[in-house]
C-alpha cells in the first residue's frame, strides 16, 4: 500500500470514528492535540513522513502539494459548532 492510499485510509476510517466521538465525549483540546501528535509519530515511525519535513504540509490538500490528511483539531472545531 502506498502513502497516498494509507493517508486516504486514515481519512476514511479514523477521522469519522473520532468525529462521531466528538458528539458523545467531551474532549479536552490537549487530548485532541495529543492524537494529532500520535498520528504524526506513527507516520514517521513507518517511514511515511520524513522527520524533518514541515508538519503543516500533512494537512494541505494533495492538489496544492500536501498530503491531504485531515487535522483532528480542525474537525473537532467544525463538529462542535
Amino acid at each position: 500500500m502506498n502513502a497516498k492510499n494509507k493517508i486516504t485510509a486514515i481519512a476514511a476510517l479514523v477521522v469519522p470514528l473520532l468525529s462521531y466521538s466528538f458528539v458523545i465525549i467531551n474532549w479536552r483540546s490537549e487530548e485532541i492535540r495529543k492524537h494529532d501528535r500520535t498520528t504524526i509519530k506513527i507516520l514517521t515511525l513507518y517511514k511515511m513522513r520524513h522527520p524533518k519535513v514541515d508538519i503543516d504540509r500533512l494537512y494541505i490538500k494533495r492538489k496544492e502539494g500536501g498530503r491531504g490528511l485531515l487535522q483532528i483539531e480542525a474537525t473537532y472545531c467544525i463538529k462542535k459548532r
